[in-house]
């Protein structure tokens, strides 16, 4: 294998770092969800207690309360067992707590309810490639962008999940979408674009993503896998 081979396969581990990494609300925010802007007609049978009790367990979320807000979501279950956001909440909550195969349960019970929701078919499809259930996870994400074209969100796990399956150019074809849709920086989407064009052979290009991402988020989650991916490429790239 040359260096370069063997250069890219040490630096897999952020790759699949990013591509586990548990899924990203709406706006960024932690308790808001992605399909929101979409009514389901399953969703206008809701009691409005039960709406009430995820709205809190959002809010909890928010403010990094998870055990609380699970007990919310828990109660709006209670309350209305068919219930599918409240499913999918649960479902994202164990996503978070890398527990993807308790969260593959909750999101498939929303599906089983709402089969139409976009935002359960991105739960779903979110959990799939946690799960590197890629094919998978781009049926669901699929059906769910239909309903609801404009979602960033959507797109961004489309890429992650085209650049699991080693289709570098259709995942960067979703980053294109996916930052022109945000309504404000999610710098991650570099990363995913920087191993893109890493698996592309555009070294160059690789630079200039990993270093957004670290002038924006230095401190970021990603932020030692990314510093050392990017001194790894400068030192191969130099000896050119």
């Amino acid at each position: 294998m040359s260096p370069r081979g063997v250069f890219i396969v040490a630096c897999s581990f952020l790759c699949c770092s990013i591509i586990s990494a548990p899924a990203q609300r709406r706006n960024s925010g932690p308790g808001s969800r992605a399909g929101e802007d979409t009514v389901s007609l399953a969703n206008l049978t809701v009691p409005g207690k039960a709406k009430s009790q995820l709205d809190k367990a959002q809010n909890l979320l928010d403010r990094q309360k998870t055990p609380a807000a699970r007990a919310a979501a828990l109660k709006a279950i209670q309350i209305y067992p068919e219930y599918a956001e409240a499913h999918g909440f649960l479902g994202m909550l164990d996503l978070l707590e890398h527990k993807p195969e308790e969260a593959l349960d909750q999101v498939e019970k929303a599906v089983q309810i709402d089969p139409n929701s976009p935002q359960c078919l991105y739960e779903l499809g979110t959990t799939y490639v946690v799960l590197r259930r890629y094919d998978d996870a781009l049926r669901a994400l699929q059906t769910s962008l239909r309903s609801a074209p404009n979602l960033w969100e959507i797109h961004y796990e489309m890429s992650k999940a085209y650049l699991g399956k080693g289709d570098f150019a259709a995942a960067l074809r979703q980053t294109d979408n996916a930052l022109a849709l945000a309504p404000t920086p999610y710098f991650p989407v570099h990363l995913i674009r920087a191993h893109a064009l890493l698996g592309l052979k555009q070294y160059t290009q690789a630079v200039a993503e990993l270093e957004v991402y670290l002038k924006r988020q230095p401190r970021g989650e990603f932020a030692p896998e990314a510093r050392e991916t990017l001194n790894r490429v400068k030192v191969l790239t130099a000896q050119e």
